[in-house]
């Protein structure tokens, strides 16, 4: 039980130093102009865009929840509080599909959920709503019209396409090894390259691809 627990610890303070992910957080989206000084001049707009898991409005000091979150409270007390926004899936994957593409998760295009789900049957919304490369997000569109996109955090919203291997992971790896660091650290620059490939980001960092518990090296600390 000590070797779990010892484990588990490791590999939280690993993805704490080296994927710097917090707990809920799903992806930040960040648009900047590519020119420093140039929103002055142009009147552009900075914006970050924070995305959580299983949060419920209720637990931000802002709508009277009792968790402390002082710099959340702040940006409500200086900016647009909404109280009635939606969702268009309970899931995260579905809801991330439409936050990036403006779209129902029912109408992605990605081969595997089209297979999943005939167009003459009603479809089934869960984790299969896929960004493809080729799809326009809006990531994209910011870069299209003069803004520097960048990700981190939880992603969940793509496959790891065909061709491209990723490092291979035992249960018991030692995460004090600095081979598995190392194979750690590669596992997260292909991870960064597909999301900026896929989803349209000029930069990424710090990605969690799916949930935590998905990985190799935590699935025997359950």
């Amino acid at each position: 039980m000590n070797d779990i627990i010892i484990k588990r610890y490791k590999l939280v303070r690993w993805l704490e130093t080296h994927i710097l992910i917090s707990i809920g957080l799903a992806f930040i989206l960040l648009g900047c102009d590519i020119k420093i000084g140039q929103s002055a001049k142009t009147g552009s707009t900075n914006f970050i865009v924070i995305y959580t898991d299983e949060l419920q409005f209720s637990d931000l000091g802002c709508y009277g929840g009792e968790i402390p979150t002082p710099n959340i409270d702040r940006l409500a007390s200086e900016g647009t509080l909404f109280k009635s926004a939606y969702t268009t899936a309970s899931m995260c994957t579905p809801s991330r599909y439409t936050l990036l593409t403006g779209q129902f998760p029912g109408r992605c295009s990605a081969i595997s959920f089209i297979e999943e789900n005939p167009l003459d049957e009603p479809y089934n919304i869960a984790w299969n709503s896929w960004i493809t490369e080729d799809q326009k997000t809006l990531s994209r569109v910011l870069s299209e019209n003069g803004f520097v996109t960048g990700m981190a955090g939880k992603w969940h919203i793509g496959k790891v396409p065909e061709g491209i291997a990723l490092p291979a992971f035992q249960q018991d790896d030692n995460l004090d090894d600095p081979e598995v660091n190392k194979k750690l650290q590669d596992q997260q620059r292909t991870y960064q390259l597909l999301v900026k490939r896929l989803g349209g980001f000029d930069y990424a960092a710090s990605v969690v691809w799916s949930n935590y518990d998905s990985h190799e090296l935590t699935s025997s600390l359950s």
